[in-house]
């Protein structure tokens, strides 16, 4: 509901309080709720200073989260639906497991449950082992930039703020989508493409070896897996047909957007996947709600670096979040090898 309209059935209500005495809860709420608009229009408007450079108050700084006002790191959190804006352009952050720990974070998991058995009455039950590892996940510092012109910067008719942190959120989603599928695991992320469930293809490259792949996961994991590859790889298996010229490739509208499936699995297309090149690892099938653990701060830190490049037209913003991912069950994740 809009300000102005909230406004109106306010004094509709304050009106019948005049004449019966009384408040009810549907006005204290709908006070919050005006409340809540006016923060919001407060706070947009003090970013958008911000971001132009104009020297902003103590209560302006405390407003938006900013401790000092010289060169000082903005958070962005979830209340500027930063994270959630992350999400929809990092596709890992939707589908993986994922925590928002300020620091290391430890995360313990079963490697065996152990059996059970049918045991007679009297007789000794024996114990089945219970092994447990851990994976700890760490918080990397990963960084984008932004140059925008003083023009662009100054125009009445931008959402500067909105503008801003779009092109920061989409560097940065593009960033850890790239790290959490190949990054080496060594002062990064550990990408999925390190796991040690492989499957090695000939040069053939055949739809019997796709089959004999998708057996290297585990059964429990396969109804939600989803395969991955790029865009080259897609386009050679989208012209896989059988022996009566049927493509093996299926395809069905689901949420307004055109999905292919392979095998009855869904493939997401992320050209930040290898070539197929001899020894890459180019192709994966995965259930990353099961296979994938991330940490990602709540904040995106946002800085105006005014005093680098103003004297050449244009004003520098850096963004970065803190986040690492790791590999958490090698069982629900398996990736094919080029031959």
């Amino acid at each position: 509901m809009k300000k102005e309209q909230l406004l109106d059935m306010l004094n509709e209500k304050l009106m019948q309080i005049e004449k019966e005495g009384k408040i009810d809860k549907e006005l204290l709420d709908s006070l919050k709720e005006v409340e809540n608009i006016d923060t919001a229009e407060r706070e947009k408007n003090i970013l958008d200073s911000y971001f132009k450079g104009e020297v902003l108050d103590e209560n302006e700084t405390r407003a938006i989260g900013l401790t000092t006002t010289n060169g000082a790191f903005i958070d962005l959190d979830i209340h500027t639906n930063i994270i959630e804006k992350l999400y929809e352009e990092c596709p890992f952050l939707d589908l993986a497991q994922v925590f928002h720990a300020s620091k290391q974070l430890r995360i313990i998991k079963e490697e065996n449950i152990g059996d059970a058995e049918i045991s007679e009455e009297l007789a000794k039950i024996t114990e089945g082992d219970v092994t447990f590892s851990s994976i700890e996940l760490q918080i990397y510092k990963i960084a984008t930039l932004t140059n925008v012109t003083l023009e662009t910067l100054y125009s009445s008719g931008l959402d500067i703020s909105k503008y801003i942190t779009e092109v920061l959120i989409r560097r940065l989603a593009r960033a850890l989508n790239k790290l959490f599928l190949t990054g080496t695991g060594l002062r990064q992320p550990q990408g999925i493409l390190q796991t040690t469930n492989t499957y090695s293809f000939t040069t053939k490259f055949s739809f019997d070896e796709l089959i004999e792949m998708q057996g290297k996961i585990d059964n429990e994991y396969l109804d939600k897996a989803k395969w991955i590859m790029n865009r080259k790889t897609y386009n050679r298996i989208a012209k896989m047909a059988d022996s009566a010229g049927d493509y093996y490739l299926k395809y069905f509208i689901e949420n307004g957007k055109l999905v292919a499936y392979l095998l009855g699995l869904p493939i997401i297309v992320d050209n930040n996947m290898p070539d197929m090149v001899t020894g890459n690892k180019f192709i994966a099938l995965t259930d990353l709600k099961e296979s994938y653990a991330i940490n990602i701060s709540k904040e995106m830190q946002v800085k105006n670096l005014s005093e680098l490049n103003i004297s050449n037209g244009f004003e520098t913003f850096v963004g970065y979040v803190l986040a690492d991912g790791r590999i958490m069950n090698n069982d629900a994740l398996v990736v094919g090898i080029a031959g």
